[in-house]
């Protein structure tokens, strides 16, 4: 039929995955930032604009010049704090111990 032959006919990476997951799969197995490499292992990070350049950044060490500031914007005193907020928590304590 026209179907198959149709299929049969396309070209093997058809199938091929071209998501934005897939293009930034290498530069996540391949990270050489303690911080990041953690948020990957924990699950914290499945996708990030720049990875390689923010990599990069963060794998410079910790000299004056090179310092990484990270900020949260919610009112720690506030009745309405959540798992979520603990989340982001967890994620500058990381980046913390990470230097």
């Amino acid at each position: 039929s026209t179907a198959e032959t149709e299929t049969a006919a396309a070209p093997a990476d058809a199938d091929a995955d071209t998501s934005i997951y897939a293009q930034q799969a290498t530069e996540l197995k391949s990270l050489k930032s303690t911080f990041l490499r953690t948020m990957r292992d924990r699950g914290f990070l499945h996708q990030c604009t720049n990875i390689v350049e923010l990599d990069a950044l963060l794998s410079e060490g910790g000299t004056a010049s090179t310092c990484t500031s990270a900020y949260l914007g919610f009112d720690a005193t506030a009745d309405s704090l959540h798992v979520g907020s603990l989340l982001q928590i967890m994620i500058l304590r990381h980046l913390q111990q990470s230097g």
